[in-house]
């Protein structure tokens, strides 16, 4: 599993959205209790209220647990950095297009290149 040291050196620590001090929080796993589902594993979370994204090192399915790899990390901060987006924005939470954009700037950080 990787280390917080190893994660903060490519995803932030805290950062500004909107005049907002936004806290980047690094657990084992996230576990989330839905009604309908029961305990789910959560790659991350957004939460409006606290202004915090929570990243999880790893997810439990069927018992057993995963570490998460690095851009895995990556693409749950850019997703739930999306939410954070659209929350201060008003724009309607989306799904889908949360999953694209966060697809997309991961794939734009691994393969940008300077001269």
């Amino acid at each position: 599993m990787l280390s917080d040291k190893e994660i903060y050196k490519v995803i932030p620590n805290t950062f500004t959205i909107c005049c907002h001090p936004i806290r980047v929080i690094i657990k084992d796993e996230i576990i989330y209790h839905d009604e309908k589902e029961g305990d789910v594993a959560r790659y991350g979370q957004w939460n409006e209220v606290a202004c915090t994204i929570e990243l999880a090192k790893s997810i439990t399915m069927d018992g057993e647990s995963t570490p998460l790899t690095l851009i895995q990390m990556k693409t749950s901060f850019y997703h739930e950095l999306f939410h954070c987006f659209e929350y201060f924005s008003g724009i309607d939470y989306d799904e889908q297009r949360v999953i694209l954009f966060s697809e997309c700037m991961v794939q734009f950080n691994e393969s940008e290149l300077f001269s």
